[in-house]
């Protein structure tokens, strides 16, 4: 009897050592195919996606193989610059697949966060913490349910970038988008603090020395970038809570986004009403008081075209002048009333516009030679603090190619 359960033993260890050889052949066939595709230099769009479907079946006979991530990355990045963006929807879905095989692979999780953040697709990088919350959820070991909150605060840290790259421009386009912007920036901001402060508790203190080294350092990036402007975050949860405490306030946003949607079509008469109503319904809204500068100097530039007397020209613009010099001065005592329009931002906005002015007086004032060094001292100046405060300032960047160019 006990012959009969030791050769039944031996047959049942021989049967799985050759099932594991057998999977390891297959998983190296289908990787090997995959390979030989990737290293061509030219690759048809079929070819491209018989790589992916290799690699599927590559890890489905042996699910730990992050060589199939190797080259999948290798395959999509060529592709890509090739033109074939398909390769990068067959990537993700190879990545999604290999990770429910493989939960644990840190890498391969914080290298599809870092694909969803590149190409702002924030939809799925709300997906993926929806799933690193269920995996976290009924993950029964604590130092892996610790990594995947801290992967969590990852995708959330890398969604806010993008929330308030996206509001910046809808300040130009939408009102009623900025507002939902601002909500979803709020609500996404509240969450990150949540896990921020959860994953810095010191009685955890031993869980976050002992996470993997690729997840810790992504951690400390991320955090880093997400939090590094405490000044902007308070502002913007500050015009959150105005928005819903006061209706005034929020119609002074809205016209001031709507005032400069009708600028940009040089729509000017409309664009001062809307600003106008702004400031009636917020008198402190000192967007709105900007953007009505920039309304007159924009159309007194337009009438002059028309005009052959300048009187009125100067006259605009030496008021337009002044008054932006006075906001300058003012400047420490208020801040941007509209969201991710930051203080550093307008400020950089305010000296640009100066900028600009200067160097139309330049063009229709005759100066003596005295007050024309000291006002182009002044335009340098104005310029160079432009840019010093937003190096992305656009008409900063386009008065110093004018100027570097042609001079004043």
């Amino acid at each position: 009897m006990n012959k009969k359960i030791v050769c039944l033993f031996s047959l049942s260890a021989f049967l799985f050592s050759g099932c594991s050889f057998y999977k390891d052949k297959m998983a190296g066939y289908y990787l090997s195919k995959a390979e030989k595709i990737a290293a061509e230099e030219e690759a048809s769009e079929e070819e491209i996606d018989s790589v992916y479907e290799c690699l599927s079946r590559a890890v489905e006979y042996k699910p730990n193989l992050p060589k199939s991530v190797e080259v999948s990355e290798k395959i999509t990045e060529a592709s890509i610059k090739s033109g074939y963006k398909k390769a990068y929807e067959l990537q993700i879905e190879f990545i999604k697949k290999y990770l429910k095989l493989n939960p644990y692979s840190w890498d391969v999780h914080l290298n599809l966060i870092s694909a969803y953040s590149l190409k702002g697709d924030l939809r799925n990088l709300d997906f993926l913490i929806g799933e690193f919350e269920n995996m976290e959820r009924y993950e029964q070991d604590e130092k892996n349910k610790f990594s995947f909150l801290v992967l969590r605060e990852i995708a959330h840290s890398n969604i806010l970038p993008w929330i308030e790259s996206q509001g910046y421009l809808s300040a130009n386009v939408n009102s009623d988008h900025i507002v939902t912007y601002l909500s979803q920036y709020r609500n996404y901001m509240d969450k990150a603090e949540e896990i921020r402060k959860s994953l810095e508790d010191p009685k955890r203190a031993d869980l976050k020395k002992s996470m993997d080294r690729l997840l810790a350092d992504a951690y400390e990036v991320s955090v880093a970038e997400a939090f590094k402007n405490k000044n902007e975050i308070r502002r913007n949860r500050w015009i959150s809570e105005k928005i819903n405490s006061d209706q005034k306030f929020l119609k002074a946003l809205k016209h001031t986004v709507e005032g400069n949607v009708y600028l940009l079509k040089k729509d000017y008469s409309s664009a001062r009403i809307l600003y106008k109503s702004a400031l009636s319904n917020h008198e402190g809204f000192i967007n709105a008081k900007k953007q009505m500068v920039e309304v007159d100097f924009q159309e007194a530039m337009s009438l002059a075209l028309m005009k052959r007397d300048n009187t009125e020209l100067k006259d605009s613009l030496y008021s337009c002048y002044d008054e932006i010099n006075d906001m300058i001065e003012d400047s420490p005592s208020y801040f941007s009333r509209v969201p991710f329009v930051s203080n550093e931002k307008f400020l950089s906005d305010l000296y640009s516009l100066k900028a600009a002015l200067i160097s139309a007086l330049m063009t229709v004032e005759n100066f003596s030679p005295k007050k024309k060094r000291k006002i182009q001292a002044e335009f340098k100046t104005a310029l160079d603090k432009a840019i010093e405060i937003n190096p992305q300032n656009k008409l900063a960047k386009e008065i110093f190619e004018r100027y570097r160019k042609d001079g004043i």
